[in-house]
């Protein structure tokens, strides 16, 4: 059942409410389309009325510009943002405070701004906050209990480099917490920070491992430092890929080392191609004296084998004698002469052929 408010006719500012919350979604959905031109349009006519997004949107086109459509132009900027500003939108105080810090140079302006939209909740003007006082750039000195302060307010809402500043400024072990909340985020300053922390504390294993998250978010003391780790545990290629890196990128440690480095790789190169020349010679020869030890063990093998054969023969020649020589006694055995043998009979028949022309003479 409908309550009695629900039967009552909306009032003409609520109306008129809804209306400009029609036209700022329908300026959205032309942005998202990129048709910018009718999203401005649209952005402007609300606007008008002060509706504090469609101001917001309308101050980001007029920041950031878009060629023939927008002019980019930062007074009207800055119109739009503080328009929503007055109305507590904490993105366009944010917004409006970074233009009068950065273009404008009032930074008492700007910090008052800040300080609105962080006690908001917005991490980002917190940690601008942070950054203020801890530098002491606000027209006074430091300030590291408010510095504290406000990048605990932003860190505690995901702001990573807040946590990275707070880890910084705290030290210690609760400065580590912050650093490793924000280094397990993937951030790569907290990664770098947190590795030198952790070497302070002779951690080294850990504070390789950091060091080398860091340098995969391509963070230029990380790589320099992760360069020099690989040069003393000897992988040289590796650490001239990171030394180069940090070189190109600017480092000047990196730029004088680097070229150090590259003599190092380029003699450590050398003598690996000559250990490894040798190495191919070494094994050259090694396989040689085996085809060599191979060879002389065949050799000596058919040597063997002839000998072997060489006493079979004679052992079968003795044996064929021996047969022989059994069956001369089997026939002087027969002949009833069993101690002549065949040659003893071929001397008895020439010495009788020699004696009969002697007879015959005598005759």
């Amino acid at each position: 059942m409908a309550s009695l408010a629900d039967d009552q006719p909306l009032t003409s500012t609520a109306r008129a409410r809804l209306n400009l919350l029609h036209i700022y979604n329908t300026a959205c959905e032309y942005l998202e389309k990129g048709e910018v031109k009718s999203a401005f349009q649209l952005f402007s006519q609300a606007a008008a009325h002060s509706h504090p997004l469609s101001c917001h949107n309308l101050g980001i086109m007029y920041e950031r510009g878009h060629p023939g459509i927008v002019e980019k132009d930062m007074v009207q900027a800055m119109k739009m943002y503080s328009i929503a500003a007055e109305r507590r939108f904490p993105e366009s105080q944010y917004a409006l405070a970074c233009l009068l810090k950065n273009v404008m140079c009032e930074m008492d302006s700007a910090v008052e701004l800040f300080i609105m939209a962080a006690d908001q909740g917005h991490a980002s003007a917190a940690f601008n906050l942070g950054v203020i006082y801890e530098s002491g750039s606000a027209n006074g000195p430091k300030d590291f209990e408010s510095a504290k302060r406000y990048y605990e307010l932003a860190a505690s809402n995901g702001h990573a480099k807040a946590a990275v500043n707070l880890g910084v400024l705290l030290g210690g072990q609760e400065g580590e917490k912050w650093l490793a909340a924000a280094a397990n985020g993937g951030d790569g300053v907290a990664c770098f920070n947190l590795s030198l922390a952790l070497k302070e504390k002779g951690e080294n294993k850990k504070s390789v491992e950091y060091l080398e998250k860091a340098s995969e978010s391509k963070h230029v003391s990380a790589c320099y430092n992760l360069a020099k780790e690989k040069i003393r545990i000897g992988d040289l290629a590796e650490a001239e890929k990171l030394m180069n890196f940090a070189a190109d990128e600017g480092d000047p440690r990196a730029v004088k080392d680097s070229r150090k480095l590259t003599r190092i790789v380029r003699n450590d190169r050398i003598v690996k191609e000559q250990e490894e020349k040798a190495r191919r010679e070494m094994e050259e020869l090694r396989l040689d004296e085996e085809r060599r030890s191979e060879e002389n063990k065949l050799r000596i093998l058919k040597a063997q084998q002839a000998l072997e054969n060489m006493g079979k023969e004679e052992e079968e020649e003795e044996g064929e004698e021996e047969d022989t020589e059994e069956g001369y006694g089997d026939n002087r055995n027969t002949r009833g002469k069993p101690t002549q043998t065949a040659i003893e009979r071929v001397k008895a028949a020439v010495a009788a052929r020699k004696a009969k022309p002697t007879q015959t003479a005598i005759e």
